[in-house]
Formats: C-alpha cells, sequence, structure tokens
C-alpha cells in the first residue's frame, strides 16, 4: 500500500506533463519590403506577410513564426546571421551562384516600374532618362538607374516609401518614380486616382521573383517551410494568399 502511494505522484506528474503542448522554438522571419500588399499595416498585422507567417504556424509542430521589419542596408548583418529573409532575390544579397545560403525560388512575380504622370514620355533607352527627377525609395539600391545618379545625369529624389513616391508623381514633384509591380497594383485597387493620373512608362522592363533566403546552417527551417509549400494544404493556402493580395 505505501509502495502504490509512492506512485501515485509520479504517475500524476506523467500525466501532467503528457498534456502540455510540446514548446515551438521561435522563429523570426525577417523582411526589408515594407510596403503593400507585403505590409499593409503593421498594428493591425495585416498584409500578405502575417497570412503568411499565419498559415505557416497553423502548418509547422516545430516552429512558431513571427514578421519581423528590418531597414534594408542591415538585414544581412543580424548577429552576422540572416535566419530567413523573405521575399528578396540572390542578385539582391550578391548569391547569384547561391552557395552562401540556402533558397526557395520564385514564389512571387516581381517587376520593377517606371511610373510617370507624363503621357507623352516613353522609354527607348538610359538616355530617356537624363535630364529626369526621379523619385525613389531612401536607402534602395536601384542597379539600373545608380550609374545615371553618380554622373548627375538624372536627379534622384529620394522619399520615405513607395506611396510617397506615387503621391509626388500625382502632384507632379517628379518626372517618374520607380514601384514595383505588386504595389503598383495595390495601390491601384486602393487609391482610385492613380488609375486617371499614372501611367507605366513603357520600353523598359525588369522582370524578376522574389524568393526566401534561408541560413545554410537550419536546414530543418527550409524542410519546414518546402514541406507546407509542396503539401495539398499548404498549395491550397499559398494560393488564396497570392489570389487576396498579388496580380499572378
Amino acid at each position: 500500500m505505501y509502495k502504490l502511494l509512492l506512485k501515485i505522484p509520479f504517475v500524476l506528474c506523467l500525466l501532467l506533463f503528457s498534456s502540455c503542448p510540446i514548446a515551438k522554438t521561435a522563429i523570426d522571419l525577417f523582411i526589408y519590403v515594407d510596403k503593400p500588399p507585403f505590409t499593409v499595416d503593421k498594428n493591425a498585422k495585416l498584409g500578405l506577410n502575417y497570412d503568411f507567417a499565419a498559415a505557416l504556424n497553423r502548418h509547422s509542430k516545430e516552429f512558431h513564426y513571427s514578421i519581423v521589419h528590418i531597414p534594408k542596408p542591415r538585414i544581412l548583418t543580424v548577429d552576422n546571421n540572416p535566419g530567413v529573409v523573405l521575399w528578396t532575390t540572390p542578385t539582391w544579397v550578391d548569391d547569384t551562384a547561391m552557395s552562401k545560403y540556402d533558397w526557395i525560388l520564385d514564389l512571387i512575380p516581381e517587376q520593377e516600374l517606371y511610373i510617370t504622370h507624363d503621357k507623352t514620355m516613353h522609354y527607348q533607352e538610359e538616355s530617356s532618362l537624363h535630364n529626369k527627377t526621379i523619385a525613389t525609395v531612401r536607402s534602395y539600391t536601384y542597379f539600373n538607374l545608380e550609374k545615371l545618379f553618380k554622373n548627375k545625369l538624372a536627379i534622384r529624389v529620394n522619399v520615405h516609401n513607395e506611396k510617397a513616391v506615387a503621391l509626388m508623381l500625382m502632384h507632379k514633384r517628379a518626372d517618374l518614380g520607380v514601384i514595383g509591380l505588386q504595389t503598383f497594383e495595390y495601390f491601384k485597387r486602393t487609391i482610385p486616382d492613380i488609375n486617371d493620373h499614372l501611367k507605366i512608362l513603357t520600353g523598359y522592363n525588369k522582370v524578376f521573383q522574389r524568393s526566401i533566403l534561408i541560413s545554410q546552417s537550419t536546414p530543418e527551417i527550409k524542410q519546414d517551410i518546402q514541406g507546407w509549400l509542396n503539401s495539398e494544404e499548404g498549395k491550397a493556402e499559398w494560393q488564396a494568399i497570392k489570389d487576396k493580395w498579388l496580380l499572378h
């Protein structure tokens, strides 16, 4: 009887701990694309990024994913280990050989657009931009324009974000501006005046795909995310997220 009484607390402890869920490992999803439709409202956690993280969290049994915004110049200096970076490209992080990081490639179609209020303006070659005032986002690198700015063949005017670029053009305070395709399409849906006042400058075509960068030291995270994307449930959820937020 005495031995039986001694076993009762042990059995109760086993039952207690077996009923407790195993804590998930916290994983930051770093994002420097701080613009709609990727991030619409940080406080309300509204936008494609948050829907993506929520879907991953429903799927993952090991990890809990959280969106963390960080300025673009600092994205690769986080503890010298970027972990997971959403919606970047191998070119931007100098990894075209894809040897520095692991990648989940080609998830979001994107295009760098030249936008203008001038319906007579056309793009034929780089010289079409000579002596133009170009609205851009502060701290962004525009590889196709850097030579123009450096040689003072065009004037760069920096603003806080791509919405400010669009508003600047609507007020005719620049000749043209640079806005991503997905963001411009979101603006067209949510700022009706843009459709009447701004147009895409035809003749310039820079298409690319946004991908996910993952540190090579954490292959289990790539496996977790890729597993969701490849699952039937994940395919349906990712398609629903794209239908909600993206032109694709």
